[in-house]
């Protein structure tokens, strides 16, 4: 898999709080409260909301809005679908979590910035396709970024703490650079031997990784993993029928609810 120079729209996340495009799927944002990121167009089981990973959580219901900021909590045998501003949709399985971090929509200049995290779970998200100046929708979990423009791709948080994404449309720039620069930050934090010439700390060696070791571009129908130290495999292909085999519940619905909004998998 060749690596691939960055782009505007699969850059690491940056969290830019903006008011919602008035109009767009008849979502205002008003100065002064905060923007709405889109609202739940479907739910099974129960969901809860909360201003933190913590909570305090409050019941979530269909057709209800989400705001910005906000965390999304899915219990046992539960899913739930959210669409965006920008027209994505993004459905998460049951006993997820996931941060709805940014939503902004210019409608004028066709601007897209979306970001989310995924803490735990399982997510798929069905993204629309924008052109613009700048377009950025991205997932992201504790060590890996996916960043797209419009395609669809699902994103996983696995028990030992690996990211596992696969992608069935389109392509998805897979990132490890969040666990980098965590790990690059803690190395060259001010705890290091005091340089007396100069009067400042010397910061802890860092091992620099290549673009190859931290970006590659996932197509159609190929997977890829990033381990929970932040070691990212390169992409492989899947089959659909065995993704469906081991899956076919969860799978199997959002395939068909992409179906419904005009995807067609081959």
């Amino acid at each position: 898999m060749k690596a691939f120079m960055s782009r505007a729209g699969f850059r690491g996340v940056t969290l830019i709080a903006a008011l919602v495009a008035v109009g767009l799927l008849g979502y205002t944002a008003h100065a002064g409260k905060t923007p709405v990121a889109g609202k739940v167009t479907f739910l099974k089981g129960k969901a809860q909301r909360g201003p933190g990973p913590e909570g305090p959580w409050k019941r979530l219901k269909k057709n209800k809005k989400v705001n910005v900021g906000e965390y999304i909590k899915t219990e046992d045998d539960s899913r739930l679908e959210l669409r965006f501003v920008d027209d994505s949709v993004v459905r998460v399985a049951a006993n997820s979590l996931f941060h709805v971090a940014d939503a902004s929509v210019d409608v004028k200049r066709k601007d897209r910035k979306v970001s989310a995290a995924l803490v735990a779970g399982k997510a798929w998200a069905k993204v629309s396709t924008v052109v613009g100046s700048e377009n950025k929708f991205e997932v992201k979990t504790e060590n890996a970024v996916a960043g797209v423009r419009g395609t669809t791709f699902r994103i996983e948080s696995l028990e030992d703490k690996a990211t596992l994404i696969k992608v069935y449309a389109g392509a998805v720039a897979v990132s490890n650079a969040p666990y980098f620069a965590k790990e690059k930050a803690a190395a060259t934090a001010d705890t290091g031997p005091i340089d007396f010439k100069n009067r400042k700390p010397v910061a802890a060696p860092f091992k620099e990784v290549s673009k190859k070791e931290w970006e590659q571009l996932c197509g159609e129908w190929m997977a890829v993993k990033v381990a929970a130290d932040g070691t990212m495999a390169p992409a492989f292909k899947f089959a659909k029928a065995e993704d469906l085999e081991a899956e076919p519940d969860w799978i199997g619905w959002n395939i068909e609810r992409d179906q419904a909004l005009g995807t067609k998998y081959e």
